[in-house]
């Protein structure tokens, strides 16, 4: 058996790499598992199509009759299954943001700054092995994508909402 000297300033090189892939595997488990219970709260569905687009809006009661919040909504062109989709967090702000033609998913935080792209599987390297991980994530984005992206938050799909006017 072979050993390799390693010098304390390569160790630490080496543990925080390590250290760095976990965090970020815990991250990217975290955003995942938190999209997930988003996305499987219990809800009314409600839809309507107008021109070729169908709008659709899922609602829970939010205390009293007559008051609901708003889980997400969606719209897509009927022929082509191309739309958008939001969730919402508890204090009405987008929670993500998915595009049905891509299946890029967003997430953001209950103030609506962009968090990561939530990825499906994809191969990785860690500690010089690839790796198949399940839940990864990509947080690094450019100035336009990101001000792209936090505009659509802001905007919270108002135009699919406003079809739902009653509910509001």
């Amino acid at each position: 058996m072979k050993s390799i000297a390693i010098g304390s300033t390569s160790l630490v090189l080496i543990s925080a790499m390590s250290l760095a892939s976990l965090a970020n595997n815990n991250q990217a488990e975290l955003l995942h598992r938190a999209f997930a219970e988003t996305a499987q709260q219990p809800c009314n569905d409600r839809k309507m199509v107008q021109s070729g687009v169908e709008y659709r809006v899922c609602t829970a009661n939010a205390g009293g009759k007559g008051q609901y919040r708003f889980i997400s909504a969606s719209s897509t062109l009927v022929n082509y299954g191309d739309g958008i989709g939001y969730w919402y967090h508890l204090n009405g702000k987008v929670a993500a943001i998915r595009f049905f033609h891509s299946a890029e998913l967003f997430v953001f935080d209950r103030n609506g700054k962009l968090q990561a792209e939530l990825l499906g599987p994809q191969k990785a390297t860690i500690n010089g092995q690839e790796q198949v991980q399940n839940r990864a994530i990509r947080t690094d984005f450019t100035k336009s994508e990101r001000d792209r992206l936090e505009k659509l938050a802001r905007e919270g799909g108002r135009d699919i909402l406003s079809k739902f006017k009653s509910l509001q």
